[in-house]
């Protein structure tokens, strides 16, 4: 195992300010250790296991307490910037709805959010091992329940777009993966003219083609027609039914014949 030192602790802060998005893995394997040292070194640092005086360093100087506190409160600010917020999730839609072919992973480039934290965050949602109301969040405050449905809502083109895919094109072991990387972003500019998922999973497009762009130019009239009738809403002028019936005197029945006169 790598033996600690200033001149170390030093470097791993100054590629941390370089790089905010890094964790304690990330700098470990920047600096060519292995992927745990830094963060074995800042647990026994944090337990003030290792203190102000250590001497079992790479070169046999103790440790300075001033670079063990700014080291310990460098990588701490690191690990509260993955926790999970109401502030973060909402930008996350708000970046989503501004383009809903954007992946979550697109829109975690965009607001320099680390994509396994939030990848993790939108797993313990979905299958509830965070709920409404969980608090260890980055400012203590609980999540609320509409930004949590909000969020798990979002990204659903993403999370979908293959199986769409797989439904408009034939699988051809012929083409190539920059043929379907194409494939895929015409279907992305495509479901931007018609943004229902439910659309493209559940509509009969008839056989998978070999190409998406068969589905498109002259074709796109019968795809235009498909989507126009699937979101078409029924349209009714209500009406209410208010006749009564005048009040007349019972008729006098007619008599027929002689018996009637009884």
């Amino acid at each position: 195992m790598q033996k600690i030192s200033n001149s170390i602790l030093l470097n791993a802060i100054e590629v941390s300010c370089a790089n905010p998005s890094y964790s304690l893995k990330d700098c470990s394997l920047k600096l060519g250790f292995k992927e745990l040292t830094l963060y074995n070194w800042h647990r026994n640092l944090k337990s003030k296991k290792w203190s102000e005086g250590y001497n079992k360093t790479s070169d046999g100087e103790p440790l300075d307490l001033g670079l063990i506190n700014k080291f310990i409160h460098t990588f701490e600010k690191i690990n509260n910037s993955s926790k999970v917020s109401n502030q973060k999730l909402s930008s996350l839609c708000k970046c989503y709805k501004s383009d809903i072919s954007r992946s979550l992973k697109d829109c975690c480039i965009k607001l320099n959010y680390k994509f396994d934290s939030v990848y993790s965050w939108q797993t313990k949602l979905r299958n509830e091992t965070w709920t409404a109301g969980y608090s260890k969040t980055e400012d203590s405050i609980p999540l609320s329940q509409d930004i949590i449905d909000e969020f798990l809502e979002s990204f659903v083109f993403s999370r979908n777009a293959v199986q769409i895919l797989k439904k408009l094109v034939v699988h051809n072991k012929s083409k190539n993966k920059h043929f379907y990387a194409n494939q895929m972003l015409i279907l992305k500019r495509t479901y931007l003219k018609y943004p229902n998922i439910n659309f493209w999973l559940t509509v009969d497009f008839g056989p998978p083609k070999e190409d998406i762009l068969l589905f498109l130019g002259k074709a796109e009239q019968n795809l235009q027609k498909k989507f126009i009738d699937f979101t078409a809403k029924d349209k009714y002028t209500k009406f209410s039914y208010n006749y009564k019936p005048e009040k007349r005197d019972p008729r006098k029945k007619k008599k027929k014949n002689i018996w009637d006169y009884y």
